[in-house]
């Protein structure tokens, strides 16, 4: 949002001043668009349903009337993120970076303040509710708190709209900062406003507090009353859970869920109210501000902001655990089953289900006894989240791994960082499995992996991450406090040492004794199958090993807390005494160590504070499954780890910073020399792969396009497919022009066809295939959940509108690709780069229009593992419902559904790894000769690799759709052949509608056939 601040404090040293103060470095440039794009993502998707639910719900109450004015506030936020993005990345022209001064940024804070405010109202009505529980509602009332909503926004309307007004003066300079572009009057109006949001936020923090004490207060007397006829000792499941239904209890683990408003407005206001008056002065009070304090308060500002944006994610969980009818009309839309989320809806656990991530270091040894079934959404929930993390952690620390063995250990910090990276990719390469076993239908030889090893793996390099940040806070401890002393702890042979200790306890002490001590024979039958792998000995040492990270994990964090206590003496003081040029260098670097701590409690410090309740109630937790489920939740938070921790490695070591600089400078021998990319292989191996790949892809796609366009389109499914395969037809007829291109064979003209004309249109046919897989599978989807088509995506008409909205959108988008490439061609030594046809217009609309492809894949893969998680959840429970003894049929049935996963992934996944980096090295010419030639001969491997997509979906064709086959084999088999095909597949069919006949119950009958019938088209 802001440009580079470049105030000349001291005249002699100005490009010193710049250099330090920019705020264009990697934290606003780099992470905070990452970061925005992915919360942009989840946003826009949680508060689109969100919308969609609550205004098919009557404003039948307060809460309901205020939480429809949240979602409205919600999404106008979410909507301003992209804004944000392309700002701070640096990717928006002058106008948009205007527009986000003047309108976007003042819409963000807006909706911030609506949210509070309401927030401040739903605490009210919450402790009413609590304190008097039988006073009703009625149509004056309701309206009265409709008019308050109104007053709500009427008011933060007009307070802002001078915001807009008297930001109107015209930039003097391209790098300018929205302080800038106001007024005299409309810095102190910007100033005034700033004071009554913070006057608004904190009184309704002490509103806030104010009920929720209150409410503290009655539910305490509560459980008091209720003490006494709660059941006590150990008892069974069955009697729990009986007791659970007619106990007062059932109505205090709702009344507990209330906290949930407490603990998102904590989360995500506090942090930011304390930064912001500080930031707003340095702002309209320069003079009082030297720069390195200013870029100081702006990167407070802008962390804790992320944290406030947070609030557009949070939200959908308050909806979700506090509001019915939003529940009610939820599961009634997806068609879920009754027994789902059966702790939200007042309904005990009838069954109990295995728990396959051990949870070794936590000491509730009776979790899994009254685990509900319905934690099975919230696991599928986490593991998707595991599943999109992994490939960026596996990217960074892959990297990470790469510089940090060409550092020498020549500091005590660089030593701990080496172990840190080696810690954070074994634990990287246990999300895989550990993922895996948290899905519906895991195969018991998967659980019983992650009991033994991975699961192992995984929490004790989670443990020896926490202790080397306790290392590198004492190592910074050290270097601020007593930056010139001879301490054992900055002995570089004394970390190595440390190091190595801290492997050998965790790994040798701990890890090694729990794989061996977990050998025993696993039960299908068992309620939890990682206990039931240990003897008396292995459940006795687990209990002492949960007790000892425990213990490490709060003497880490004591550790933690002291040294950044005292850092943060030593960095006050040094501002103070920081009045000439020599401190001004190093303020900005001190800064920096605050990062471990941050880091360290946004992923730790949940999980642990979550095991404290945990650990104490050891009876009452089977009434507080809410507990649980942020359990499962703090998990994945504390694994966000490793996604973390190699932003740590370029902020604070600086020869790992150094060293990924020197990959670039040491690469180019010189600077003005013009870098020829080596295409001795790429214009040799790759026509030959392309050759095959086209004749193959031209043979079936051909077959494919005259056998579909003989069948009527009598279902989305066939829509979608007719799409795919105009677009792999499209797709397959470029391959020949970029066979003679890159070959080398004819002239530059040729060459320069297609980078106008074919090489787009590669591109946006790829683009289009995704797009339509992503439907195929929610198509899919729906064919599972509602099998009677009631939904609109659903009908024929609509799947046709969708498919010629993603052509006419596509195409649009990349027409602009074909008009900018303009430039004369100037091929060299007989080479045409596509890059220099473009002009900076452009280069500038294809690095944006490639960064909104990789949206489209990202988005597009999050939606396939969406359908297709709930997919398997189906197929898995009919099947255990039918008690089908057909194996064979349920195996070839359960890998069809697949099929359209296995293609996507392999195609497209590593391209998209690849692409971004190559698209910069294009755009932008300050990367080496190596880098380019290394990242263009990946991103040619790969982009084969999305080529064989217009092989490998005739695949689709045959294994989903069965009018297909019917038809291929009707065509070009003979009669015995297609007799005899034809057997299997209606053997396959019949071993199918046996199962079903197997099930003894009207419900799992039409599952299994509604399953049966949604695998074919």
């Amino acid at each position: 949002m802001d440009g580079n601040v470049t105030l000349q404090l001291f005249p002699s040293n100005h490009s010193h001043i710049n250099a330090t103060c920019s705020r264009n470095n990697i934290f606003k440039t780099v992470l905070l668009p990452v970061l925005y794009s992915f919360l942009f993502l989840v946003g826009l998707s949680l508060n689109s349903v969100a919308v969609w639910v609550f205004f098919r719900i009557p404003s039948r109450s307060h809460f309901i009337i205020y939480l429809k004015n949240i979602v409205v506030a919600d999404v106008v936020m979410t909507l301003t993120f992209p804004f944000k993005v392309l700002s701070d990345s640096n990717m928006a022209p002058s106008h948009v970076r205007i527009f986000v001064c003047r309108v976007s940024s003042v819409l963000f804070y807006l909706t911030m303040y609506i949210s509070i405010l309401f927030f401040g109202l739903i605490s009210i009505d919450r402790c009413r509710k609590t304190l008097m529980p039988f006073r009703g509602t009625n149509s004056a009332r309701l309206a009265r708190r409709k008019f308050l909503s109104g007053a709500v926004w009427s008011f933060l309307l007009i307070l802002c709209l001078p915001n807009v007004i008297l930001t109107r003066k015209a930039p003097t300079s391209p790098y300018f900062k929205c302080s800038d572009l106001k007024t005299e009057a409309g810095l102190f109006w910007h100033e005034v406003v700033n004071h009554v949001c913070q006057v608004i936020f904190w009184g309704n923090l002490v509103v806030v507090i104010i009920c929720y004490t209150l409410i503290s207060k009655e539910l305490y007397k509560s459980y008091s009353r209720t003490k006494s006829r709660c059941p006590e000792g150990s008892i069974s499941l069955a009697t729990r859970t009986e007791a659970t239904r007619k106990s007062p209890q059932a109505k205090r683990k709702m009344n507990a869920n209330v906290f949930l408003v407490l603990a998102v407005f904590f989360v995500c206001f506090v942090p930011f109210h304390f930064a912001r008056v500080p930031y707003t002065m340095s702002q309209t009070r320069g003079v009082l501000f030297d720069c390195n304090l200013r870029l100081f308060f702006f990167q407070l500002k802008e962390s804790t902001l992320f944290l406030s944006s947070l609030n557009a994610v949070l939200d959908p969980l308050i909806y979700f655990f506090l509001c019915r009818s939003f529940r009610t009309t939820l599961f009634k839309t997806l068609r879920l089953p009754p027994g789902t989320c059966s702790w939200l809806t007042e309904r005990g656990s009838e069954t109990v289900r295995d728990s396959s991530i051990p949870r070794m270091y936590s000491n509730v040894s009776n979790i899994s006894d009254c685990s509900p079934s319905s934690l099975d959404t919230t696991k599928v929930i986490v593991a998707c989240l595991f599943f999109i993390m992994f490939p960026f952690a596996l990217l960074l620390n892959s990297v990470a791994v790469w510089v940090s063995f060409h550092l020498r250990s020549v500091s005590t910090f660089v030593v701990y960082l080496k172990n840190l990276v080696l810690a954070d990719l074994l634990m990287t390469a246990t999300i895989p499995p550990v993922a895996a076993s948290l899905l519906p239908g895991a195969k018991i030889q998967i659980k019983v992996f992650i009991c033994r090893y991975a699961g192992v793996v995984f929490y004790t390099s989670l443990y020896t991450s926490i202790t080397l940040m306790g290392l590198i806070s004492l190592d910074r401890f050290f270097k601020i406090v007593r930056p010139w002393g001879n301490t054992l702890g900055q002995n570089v042979v004394f970390s190595k040492i440390m190091s190595t200790f801290v492997w050998v306890v965790l790994f040798g002490g701990t890890a090694v004794p729990t794989m061996i001590l977990t050998d025993e024979t696993p039960h299908n039958d068992s309620e939890d199958i990682c206990w039931s792998l240990k003897g008396p000995v292995g459940l006795t040492f687990h209990k002492y090993v949960v007790s000892f990270m425990e213990v490490l994990f709060w003497i880490c964090s004591v550790l933690i807390v002291s040294c950044y206590v005292c850092i943060t003496m030593r960095v006050l003081q040094s501002f103070r005494n920081s009045g000439s040029n020599n401190g001004k260098g190093k303020k900005k670097t001190k800064l920096r160590v605050f990062m471990v701590l941050l880091v360290f409690c946004l992923c730790f410090v949940p999980l642990h504070l979550l095991r404290i309740p945990l650990n104490l109630q050891q009876v009452d937790v089977c009434n507080q499954e809410w507990l649980l489920i942020l359990h499962e939740l703090a998990i994945w938070v504390a694994s966000t780890n490793v996604f973390l921790d190699p932003f740590l490695y370029v902020l604070l070591c600086k020869s790992y910073k150094n060293k990924l600089t020197d990959m670039k400078m040491n690469a180019t021998v010189n600077v003005s020399k013009e870098c020829d990319r080596d295409t001795s292989v790429t214009s040799v191996i790759f026509p030959v792969l392309y050759s095959i790949l086209c004749v193959v892809a031209l043979v079936l796609n051909s077959l494919a396009a005259w056998i579909f366009f003989r069948i009527p389109s009598s279902s989305t499914f066939l829509v979608f497919l007719k799409n795919v395969v105009v677009a792999d037809l499209l797709m397959t007829l470029t391959i020949p022009i970029k066979i003679l291109s890159d070959a080398g064979v004819g002239f530059w003209q040729l060459r320069a066809f297609y980078c106008r004309f074919s090489a787009v249109l590669f591109y946006i046919t790829m683009y289009i295939s995704i797009l339509l897989l992503g439907l195929i599978s929610l198509d899919r989807y729906l064919k599972i959940v509602k099998p009677f088509g009631k939904c609109a995506l659903q009908k024929v008409r609509v799947g046709q509108r969708l498919s010629a909205a993603i052509w006419i959108v596509m195409l649009s988008l990349a027409l602009p690709n074909v008009i900018l490439s303009n430039q004369t061609p100037k091929p060299s030594g007989g080479k045409l780069k596509c890059s220099s046809m473009k002009d900076v217009a452009g280069k500038q609309w294809h690095e944006g229009f490639n960064y909104f492809c990789q949206v489209i894949f990202w988005g597009t893969f999050a939606l396939m593992v969406f359908c297709y998680t709930f997919i398997s959840k189906k197929v898995y429970e009919s099947y255990k419902a039918s008690k089908s003894k057909s194996q064979a049929a349920n195996r070839r049935t359960k890998a069809k559904v697949f099929v359209v996963v296995g293609v996507f992934f392999i195609c497209f996944a590593p391209f998209h790894f690849v692409r971004v980096p190559y698209t910069l090295t294009q755009t932008r010419d300050s990367s080496d000769c190596r880098a380019k030639t290394a990242i263009y001969i990946a991103k040619e491997t790969t982009l084969w690799l999305s080529a064989t997509n217009v092989c490998l979906d005739p695949l689709i064709y045959v294994f989903l759709c069965r009018v297909f086959r019917k038809r291929l084999m009707t065509t070009f088999c003979k009669e015995t052949q297609e007799s005899s095909k034809s057997s299997l597949t209606h053997m396959e069919m019949s071993q199918m509608d046996h199962t079903i006949r197997l099930s003894h119950n009207d419900t799992s009958h039409l599952n299994q056939s509604t399953l049966s019938s949604s695998f074919n088209c």
